[in-house]
Order: structure tokens, then sequence, then C-alpha cells
């Protein structure tokens, strides 16, 4: 699952590496959700562990692994993958390739994800897996840069077994904590618009990867702090649901919500320390 983590927001920050590195990552969430799609109440953690190769001035290839550990077994109605808890329900890999050109940051990869699927949902086997193309584009130069704003589009496309295409435009404000030549702390508000382009299990499944139509509005605002080698991130989660599939309190319930909030805390850790 990509935890704006792959082709997201962790490894976007790589594409300015100028050397190898790795990167632990550890995330706790009161709530998670994906793609605008709520799946467990409960709170869960997701873990990471990246291994990042400069392969130039302003290059990089990075191969991850991510894992979704649910800690406690789902209530009545949560969107559950494995029906039970202290269980990693999915493991996710990916290799990226990214680089700066110009005013841009660019990134290009596929992402394999394998569901640990011992509580079947509808069209989903037990070992459901499959595979995406995704990419994105930031923008680090102009005017919108200069007041802070940092434009990105993402896009993924599943050639595997859902056959359709989801799309994510964000645009973030960050600040940073004095003191500005050399800030150990920092603030950031970001607002997201996810959009499924055609996308649907086997059998016709809305669940895990949703339906045609715009699903999600998103607004997230964060606080960091850290130093070269270790950063803590604590956010704040608001989604707004726009399709019929992210209104769910739960994709197998008739229950509607207009939307929800949820916590999350992060800790990221790279060796050799270097620039977030």
């Amino acid at each position: 699952m990509l935890l704006l983590l792959l082709a997201g927001g962790w490894s976007e920050g790589l594409a300015q590496a100028r050397r190898s590195q790795v990167l632990l990552d550890a995330r706790y969430s009161s709530h998670y959700q994906w793609r605008g799609v709520p799946r467990v109440e409960q709170a869960s953690a997701q873990l990471a562990a990246t291994g990042a190769f400069g392969l130039g001035q302003a290059e990089h290839l990075s191969l991850s692994v991510w894992s979704l550990l649910e800690l406690s077994g789902p209530g009545t109605g949560d969107f559950s993958v494995t029906g039970d808890g202290w269980t990693f329900a999915e493991h996710d890999f990916s290799i990226q390739y990214g680089t700066r050109s110009g005013g841009l940051d660019v990134t290009a990869g596929v992402m394999h994800y394998r569901l640990n699927n011992s509580a079947p949902l509808g069209a989903l086997p037990p070992d459901f897996n499959t595979t995406e193309v995704f990419g994105s584009v930031s923008l680090r130069e102009g005017w919108l840069r200069g007041l802070g704003f940092t434009p990105t589009l993402r896009a993924w496309y599943d050639f595997h077994r859902i056959d359709g295409a989801f799309t994510e435009l964000e645009l973030a404000f960050s600040a940073p904590v004095l003191p500005v030549d050399d800030p150990v702390a920092g603030l950031q508000l970001a607002a997201r618009m996810g959009a499924s382009l055609g996308q649907k299990a086997e059998a016709g499944n809305p669940g895990y990867f949703t339906r045609d139509g715009t699903i999600y509005w998103e607004g997230v605002a964060s606080a960091t702090a850290g130093v070269s080698w270790l950063r803590v991130i604590a956010s704040y989660h608001r989604l707004f649901g726009i399709d019929p599939v992210a209104e769910s309190a739960d994709p197998l319930s008739n229950e509607r919500r207009s939307s929800w909030g949820w916590l999350e805390m992060a800790l990221s850790v790279r060796f050799p320390g270097g620039i977030w």
C-alpha cells in the first residue's frame, strides 16, 4: 500500500538524494484508509524499508518493502483483509527511479501488492495480488514555490488484476520553524483530490480498488521535527467522500458518513543522514 510512501510523499524526498542511503520508516494510524476507502476502523502500523542508490547529481534508484500490521481484531463491519489482530495484512514491493529536471522532481516505478486475505472479501481471493506502474511530478521552482506551495500530480495504472488507473492531485504548503538557515522542525498543510479511473477488482467488486468517479477530498495538517538522520511526524487527516464508495463507513455495509478524521504518528530514520 502506498501510504504516500513509495510512489508518494516519503519517497519524493529521495529525488534530492545525492548518495546511497537506507531508510527505515514506521507509522501508527488511528484509522486506516486506502485511496479514500476506509479499510480498518481500529489502529494499524505501517512499516517500510528502502534502499536508495544515487545514480548521479540529480538521479536515484530505490527499492522498497512496505507492510501493513493490523494491531487489533476488526470491529463489526470493518473492511479488514485479515479478520484478526496483530496480523500482517499486506506486503508491497516497489522499484522506483527519480530525477530532478529543471524545476521538476519526477519519479516513475513499479509496485507489486500482496494481500494476506484470510478473510476473503467479495471477488478478492485468499492470495490476491496485483501490480501497478506509477509516476509523479512535483513543481520545485517558480512563483508558487516562492510562496511555499508545492503542487504534485501522481498517477497509478494497474495492468494486472484491476486494469484501471487512479490519480491524485496535491497542493502542499510548507513553512520551516526557526532557525531558518538550519530548521529543526517544520509545519505543512496539504489538500488532495483523488479520482479512480475505471479501477475495480475481478467480478466487479468495488471494495479494495474503487470504482469510476471522483473519490475524495483530503486535508492534512502535519508537524515535523528532527535532525539529519531522524525525523518525527505528527499529522491529522480529514477526508471528505464524494463517490458512494468513499462515503461508506465500511464498503461492505450501507452506512454512510460525509467525512471522518484520524491521527498518524511517523518515525523515519536514514543512514547516513542527509537532507530531508
